[in-house]
């Protein structure tokens, strides 16, 4: 019995956190698609049959910067 109310009261405790936004928690269990709009890096390919993409992982390691992808195809 006393399992039960202590679950209840987390279950509304979690709700009332939902419902306000009292929790930092809720914000981390966001789906992508309701976090806020964001700016993405560049991403840079090696390999592939693109134009501009790199021959070498190292160059595009070299041009990027922090925020940025190094994308590298297995060919």
């Amino acid at each position: 019995m006393m399992k039960q109310t202590v679950l209840k009261i987390g279950f509304m405790l979690i709700v009332f956190c939902l419902l306000t936004g009292t929790s930092n928690a809720v914000t981390t269990s966001m789906t992508l698609h309701q976090l806020p709009m964001m700016t993405y890096g560049t991403t840079f390919y090696v390999g592939g049959s693109g134009p501009g993409n790199y021959t070498k992982i190292q160059d595009a390691i070299d041009d990027a910067n922090n925020g940025d992808a190094v994308f590298v195809y297995d060919d």
